[in-house]
């Protein structure tokens, strides 16, 4: 099933929330979504971490250019 609803949550060493942020937005009850986690580069061991189980997480890792980039460079596909 194709996801009705893409979140994006741009992740830069966010370690401190980023397991509660992840758990929020895929406990909701409405569930036929994606949530794509834009790791920026970070340093800390936060993605390595997560519980990647649910098929709805999906992580593209960027290079560090900053979020602004970041949006661009996965928005890319859409624009077509």
């Amino acid at each position: 099933m194709t996801p009705l609803v893409s979140v994006v949550l741009p992740v830069r060493n966010g370690g401190k929330f980023l397991t509660e942020a992840v758990q929020s937005i895929l406990s909701q009850t409405f569930e036929n979504l994606e949530l794509i986690l834009v790791n920026d580069h970070s340093t800390d061991d936060a993605i390595e971490s997560l519980d990647k189980s649910d098929s709805r997480l999906k992580i593209i890792n960027c290079i560090g250019n900053g979020v602004v980039l970041s949006l661009i460079h996965i928005s890319e596909p859409t624009r077509r």
